[in-house]
């Protein structure tokens, strides 16, 4: 029983960890859409985002026309590694 109790808290652990990352991430994101440049981008892409659906194109069709090869390239893996580490620590707990 205790074996299930430590993994269970090991488990609420790392939910609490990634409930703070995600809280800190949007107070983040909420300021930037105050930054005018922010919003008036986000309004293009919004209305980009319309004009691909209404010609029956998916969001990467448009990425595609407007960047070739844009999917091609390597990404930042900081964010990916991170919540990776996290992910397997909470298989990891489970175990």
């Amino acid at each position: 029983m205790a074996k299930y109790l430590t993994s269970d808290n090991q488990k609420m652990g790392v939910l609490f960890e990634a409930d703070r990352r995600i809280s800190a991430e949007y107070r983040c994101a909420s300021s930037l859409l105050l930054e005018k440049e922010v919003a008036k981008k986000l309004k293009f892409l919004g209305a980009l985002d319309r004009l691909a659906k209404k010609n029956d194109f998916s969001a990467r069709d448009v990425i595609n026309l407007l960047k070739p090869g844009y999917f091609d390239q390597p990404r930042e893996q900081g964010a990916n590694t991170e919540i990776k580490e996290l992910h397997d620590r909470l298989v990891e707990a489970s175990v």
